[in-house]
């Protein structure tokens, strides 16, 4: 699904850095009962993008990044 642009909109507002977090599919996940199984998810924190000087004509640029 593609990203929502309204928290890139209040970051370039707040002129705050965006954190990256990626979290690993979770193959623990048993979708026929609903439950948590035993297992580990890797979750990576990528460097910050920073939004000073930024304004609304660069959402989509920032979007993209």
């Amino acid at each position: 699904m593609p990203f929502k642009k309204g928290c890139f909109h209040v970051a370039i507002q707040s002129q705050c850095a965006i954190q990256p977090v990626v979290v690993s599919r979770y193959f623990f996940l048993d979708s026929k009962r609903k439950c948590f199984r035993r297992g580990k998810a890797v979750i990576k924190i990528l460097p910050e993008i920073e939004t000073k000087g930024m304004d609304k004509e660069n959402v989509n640029a920032l979007l993209e990044s």
